[in-house]
């Protein structure tokens, strides 16, 4: 793989139109096709992948694919996000990811492979060098599939979310059901109830880490409510359900 320093579609000689133009010899656009891309990035700026995106021309798929071969670089697919390292990808900040468009991925070579939405924005590429002190190597990899790595990176699965709330379900359940037996039993009997009955809270206690852990938040604020509880947790100072 190439880094977006040492490739050549990185240079000043790689314009806008010339992608164009590469596009069109792809049977992806055609000339007329072309002209109006072109003109609708004039009125509105951006690259020319936001305009074809914009005017619905292409899928961002499309666009990601076509530009990954005219810079040379490699493409990535997000088609099992279990193979992400998630200690790696956790080493940039939600907001600078999302700011960007951009996952770090692994590691190849003692580098962190960063996939990006935009790999010639040397904003970005300079804004993650400096913060994480390493050497980066970029890849590409469409918006759409960086987002979606960026939830479960940042956020955890929907499983992990959806066994936090039946667990919540499960112990309001179980108060209620139990709360009868627990006035009519022996001080024994309770020691014995309260002890089955802990299974539920001691899962959903270590969900509830894990889930922050995997979120990176600095503290968990736990609301009771009369039937329920309200869980929030702050993710880069802001505080998110």
């Amino acid at each position: 793989m190439k880094t977006a320093q040492d490739t050549p579609g990185t240079s000043a000689t790689k314009t806008k139109f010339l992608f164009g133009e590469f596009l069109v010899s792809k049977g992806l656009l055609s000339r007329r096709e072309l002209i109006e891309v072109l003109n609708e990035q004039r009125r509105h700026g951006g690259r020319l992948g936001e305009a074809l995106l914009r005017l619905k021309m292409l899928k961002d798929e499309d666009v990601t694919c076509a530009l990954a071969e005219y810079l040379s670089m490699d493409y990535i697919h997000f088609d099992d996000v279990a193979k992400i390292d998630m200690n790696i990808a956790r080493i940039l900040p939600e907001s600078i990811a999302k700011r960007f468009c951009l996952v770090a991925i692994g590691e190849i070579d003692n580098k962190v492979i960063v996939a990006m939405a935009d790999p010639l924005n040397v904003i970005a590429i300079d804004t993650i060098t400096l913060k994480i002190k390493r050497q980066i190597k970029v890849v590409i990899s469409s918006p759409r599939e960086i987002h979606q790595a960026i939830e479960v990176i940042y956020h955890g699965s929907d499983v992990e979310e959806q066994h936090l709330r039946d667990l919540v379900e499960l112990e309001i359940s179980t108060e209620d059901s139990q709360e009868d037996l627990f006035e009519d039993a022996t001080e024994t009997d309770i020691s014995g109830e309260v002890a089955a009955t802990k299974a539920p809270v001691i899962r959903f206690v270590d969900l509830l880490l894990s889930q922050a852990i995997k979120s990176r938040a600095s503290d968990i604020h736990i609301e009771p409510q009369e039937h329920s509880m309200i869980i929030r947790m702050r993710i880069d100072g802001v505080l998110r359900d």
